[in-house]
């Protein structure tokens, strides 16, 4: 049986590949996961994996129909508990993307993270983050920003609490920027910029908690309701203990952007 580890946001994520009667099948699969996930591969070390995730071989194909039978649904993976699953070598990249997004949440719920719609980049080693709302400009600062800040995300970041700090992951789902390297490394978190666009360069420091909480709330990401609780907690934490907020205004223009995150 082969292996591979993921680390994502601080946590191991075991995944065995057991033997397939095509064991082609099986090397193509696992060669189009170390394709994709590249980045966020390592070696166990002395950690016990957090999550894992067994492949195996499906001849017998489960259908799920709904009630008018023009849609047919396959099951793609089965939840076992002590933080397990079993998935199949039949699945797409795309259905094993959606697999490992729900098992990113449930390690989220116990370690005190949440996912959060916004972009992000480095600036001086440590994470700066944009958000706001759809078409608010969070793939246009980064596109903005690149040649001098490092892009980390164009959508979807994880923000984790530990002690009094809060730090920000990558995610390893596809995004809508392919040229985005990712990977596993903790960034602390500096700066949260609320965006909007405007004809001034501008940065307003936030002060109003409950604005704050409320705008954060709505870029706030779960997939399943059993999470929501948890990781709220964890989204209060931030907006209470997290005190560098602030209002960006902005236009399309490379220079003045940077030279206003600059601090010139």
């Amino acid at each position: 049986m082969r292996k591979l580890y993921f680390q994502v946001a601080g946590s191991l994520i075991k995944i065995n590949f057991h033997k397939a009667q095509s064991s082609h099948r099986e090397k193509i699969f696992r060669k189009m996961m170390q394709t994709h996930f590249n980045r966020f591969i390592t070696q166990r070390g002395k950690k016990q994996p957090d999550y894992t995730i067994n492949f195996t071989e499906q001849n017998n194909f489960e259908l799920l129909k709904k009630s008018d039978r023009t849609k047919h649904f396959m099951n793609i993976a089965e939840y076992l508990p002590h933080n397990t699953l079993t998935s199949y070598y039949h699945i797409s990249i795309s259905q094993f993307q959606f697999i490992l997004r729900n098992v990113i949440q449930i390690l989220l719920t116990e370690n005190n993270g949440f996912i959060l719609h916004a972009s992000a980049c480095v600036i001086d080693g440590k994470a700066s983050l944009f958000t706001g709302f759809s078409g608010a400009g969070k793939s246009t600062v980064i596109k903005l920003l690149k040649t001098k800040y490092p892009a980390l995300a164009d959508d979807t970041v994880i923000i984790q609490k530990k002690g009094e700090t809060f730090s920000l992951y990558q995610i390893p789902i596809a995004e809508k920027e392919w040229w985005i390297e990712k990977g596993p490394t903790k960034y602390p978190l500096e700066k949260v910029f609320f965006l909007r666009q405007a004809d001034v360069f501008r940065t307003d420091s936030m002060k109003d908690k409950d604005k704050i909480l409320k705008d954060m709330l709505k870029q706030f990401w779960t997939n399943d309701t059993m999470y929501v609780k948890k990781q709220m907690q964890t989204v209060f934490a931030f907006v209470s203990h997290f005190h560098n907020f602030y209002t960006l205004s902005f236009r399309k223009e490379k220079r003045g952007l940077i030279k206003l995150l600059r601090g010139d």
